[in-house]
């Protein structure tokens, strides 16, 4: 039966395909230009200067002087700080991109992984604030930004007691290819592009005339369109901010499907089940703040 209705929905979006050529061919156009105004700039030097700091052991040296704290507080991986501490700046799937590298290298295991991609799961802090600024105030922009990473701290925290087997790895010898390096975060790169595309075709191919309804399906798939879109919607300013709050805590399935194509074996239950517990915790904060005449 779900295999019935799976073949029906491809047949369906194949159909509006041809019919609403126009519509597909803005949305490349619109997805490419976004992907290349903002997220290529933003990504490609951090994938490169990561990958080298990784490859060169430099990392090792980092996480021996910081990462014991860490380590205590979330009981992770000493690595685990040099993952949380670059997803505040470069957000996800970057983080899926470093974690998968540490992978690579030898330097955590599988269970490990997983443990780290449910408290890492942050966005672009500069996207996202000049996207949530289109409607809201800077204040408010930023304090959403916190109560999301928050959010996510707690995550880490209600996390810490999954157990792992620590790896006792201290060298990565590998020769530094700068070649490969850049092969693998165009190929990352694309992978993101690609996704893009498909999740904006999906939500602008829908026969949804509700500007409301069609926005809140947007923003479980795709989160950057969705948050631009709220800008337009003629609704309470409490109710957008109570809409940004779920779309960047849930992080949309966008993002979901390009952590699970770059971390294969993602436990995808446990990050869907935290991602759901983040939109929670993400609500109760924001309760808290607008009690305390905060936001």
């Amino acid at each position: 039966m779900k295999n019935k209705i799976y073949k029906f929905i491809i047949i369906i979006f194949f159909i509006l395909i041809f019919i609403k050529k126009d519509i597909m061919y803005y949305t490349i156009y619109e997805t490419t230009l976004i992907w290349f105004k903002n997220i290529v700039p933003n990504l490609l030097p951090m994938f490169i200067i990561t990958s080298l700091i990784i490859n060169s052991n430099l990392i090792i040296n980092i996480c021996n002087i910081f990462g014991n704290f860490f380590n205590k507080i979330f009981k992770c991986s000493k690595y685990g700080i040099f993952i949380f501490f670059l997803s505040l700046f470069t957000g996800s799937p970057s983080n899926a991109k470093y974690i998968n590298d540490l992978l690579k290298n030898n330097l955590i295991n599988h269970t490990l992984a997983n443990k780290m991609l449910l408290f890492t799961t942050n966005y672009n802090p500069l996207l996202i604030y000049s996207l949530l600024n289109l409607y809201l105030s800077k204040s408010v922009s930023i304090k959403i930004i916190l109560i999301v990473i928050t959010s996510n701290i707690i995550i880490g925290l209600l996390n810490r007691n999954i157990k792992y087997e620590e790896i006792n790895f201290n060298y990565i010898n590998k020769k530094i290819n700068l070649n490969n390096i850049i092969k693998e975060t165009m190929d990352t790169l694309l992978m993101i592009l690609g996704t893009l595309i498909v999740f904006n075709i999906i939500v602008n191919l829908l026969p949804i005339n509700n500007l409301l309804l069609k926005n809140i399906i947007n923003g479980f798939l795709e989160i950057t369109t969705a948050l631009k879109g709220l800008e337009y919607l003629d609704i309470n300013i409490n109710f957008k901010i109570i809409l940004s709050i779920i779309y960047l805590s849930f992080g949309g399935l966008s993002i979901h499907t390009q952590i699970k194509s770059i971390l294969k074996d993602t436990d995808y239950k446990l990050f869907l089940k935290n991602r759901l517990l983040c939109i929670l915790i993400s609500i109760c904060l924001l309760t808290l703040f607008h009690s305390m005449k905060l936001i």
